[in-house]
């Protein structure tokens, strides 16, 4: 069985035949800037009030955060060593005041090289392997979680990254600002010595953009590579009326003798039931080679395969499935990797959003927990509902046939007997652990 699949429009717009070359942003550490707009006073009070809980956050004197950030960074190759690393940070509604934040972020680096560059007598490097801040105003309608993205470029290696966003304070304000933290240990893969691939980005939409971005716009839309701006899914959960659409690099590939790379790349979807995983279906391959490629397409002056195709998932049942993708350059023979993308497919919500059928137990939970939360705000509360109902969905649809799998679905519901967003968070993250110790 073969589902059909499309290329983006928006690989389409920025190639010629069936590919694209696309350029990736180049980072570096903002350099001093005589012309760069001055830090105010309160500006400067706030950064300094930063990075002080971070020092001391670092020396385990810091105050617990008012709210915690969830994290996805993707890895795309830059120029050089370099690793551009868009990400994205996540907090849930009503933590935050979300109209005014100050965003800071820090890169460290666990592998510093002072000591080295002492002993050569280099200068000695920054203290920090990338940092930024932003001061930033959400639209005032915002009802949804707050979510803020930026991006930095480092070597290959092991770093911390630490993310905080604090309110901006109000005139005459009597309370300190609130604060959310992100600290996240992060390895940055080597995209530079063999056959590979970026991240999967999984997106919502994709768009030509025929501006080239400075170095501040690119931190403000660091989802934009050349002629084209993607906007990542928020979710690997996807209703059946909707489709799966992801893209990638390829990197490293070799050549052939018409000095063009010569890869398939090809998708099987797997499906998970009662009886463990099984195929489902597939989509034609991509194929990149000189027939396929324009005539202009070199490696060697920094021209980047990218594939990606568009998978409408009206044919997919509700429940678990896995994308396997396989990558074979075919200029070297039995050379290939393989990528895999675990999703899942709800039904369409069959009620309006902020209603839920009253025929579950759940559906009452649900609800109570949500006039609890949000008792005066009922916007807050209809989202609130939303959410949820949509987290027990998925929740639903996900079949946990393995001892393994039964106990955390045990342990989820036991810490999040009330909060269903919370539980489905609690069981990916647990499944993905699972996953990287089974392999």
């Amino acid at each position: 069985m073969r589902a059909r699949a499309r290329l983006f429009a928006g690989v389409a717009v920025v190639a010629v035949a069936t590919c694209a070359w696309l350029s990736v942003p180049v980072l570096g550490q903002r350099q001093e800037d005589k012309n760069a707009p001055k830090l105010d006073k309160q500006q400067t009070q706030e950064i300094q009030a930063i990075v002080k809980y971070l020092d001391d956050l670092s020396a385990g004197k810091a105050a617990a955060p008012d709210a915690t950030l969830t994290w996805q960074p993707y890895f795309v190759k830059s120029q050089g060593m370099q690793v551009y690393v868009p990400f994205t940070v996540t907090l849930d509604p009503g933590k935050l005041n979300p109209k005014a934040l100050a965003v800071y972020f820090r890169v460290v680096s666990k592998t510093p090289a002072a000591a080295a560059a002492e002993k050569k007598g280099d200068k000695a490097p920054a203290q920090y392997a990338f940092e930024d801040l932003v001061f930033t105003t959400l639209p005032a309608a915002e009802k949804g979680p707050i979510q803020v993205s930026r991006a930095f470029a480092v070597p290959t290696g092991d770093y911390d990254v630490y993310v905080v966003l604090r309110e901006r304070p109000e005139r005459d304000q009597k309370t300190a600002p609130k604060l959310a933290l992100l600290k996240e240990p992060v390895t940055v893969p080597d995209l530079s010595s063999a056959l590979t691939t970026s991240s999967i980005i999984l997106a919502d939409k994709i768009e030509a953009q025929t501006a080239q971005l400075s170095r501040d716009e690119q931190l403000n839309q660091p989802f934009t590579f050349g002629g084209t701006a993607i906007l990542p899914a928020t979710s690997t959960s996807f209703p059946k009326t909707g489709e799966l659409s992801l893209v990638f690099f390829l990197y490293n590939t070799g050549v052939d003798s018409a000095n063009k790379p010569n890869v398939d790349v090809e998708y099987n979807f797997h499906t998970t039931t009662n009886e463990g995983e099984k195929f489902f279906n597939k989509t034609n391959p991509q194929s990149f080679n000189a027939q396929t490629l324009p005539p202009q397409f070199d490696v060697s002056k920094g021209h980047q395969l990218i594939a990606g195709q568009s998978v409408p998932l009206a044919s997919f049942e509700p429940g678990l499935y896995r994308l396997e993708i396989k990558v074979t350059d075919k200029t070297s023979p039995n050379k290939s990797i393989m990528r895999n993308v675990p999703f899942t497919v709800t039904e369409q919500p069959s009620t309006p959003v902020g209603q839920l059928s009253p025929n579950t137990g759940e559906a009452g939970t649900i609800r109570s927990k949500c006039a609890k939360d949000w008792p005066d705000d009922f916007s807050m509360r209809a989202y609130c509902e939303s959410r949820q109902n949509e987290a027990r969905a998925v929740l639903q649809a996900r079949q946990m046939t393995s001892d393994d799998m039964r106990t955390i679905r045990d342990k989820c519901t036991r810490d999040w007997a009330d909060d269903f967003s919370m539980r489905n968070y609690c069981e990916e993250q647990q499944l993905k652990a699972l996953r990287s110790l089974q392999k």
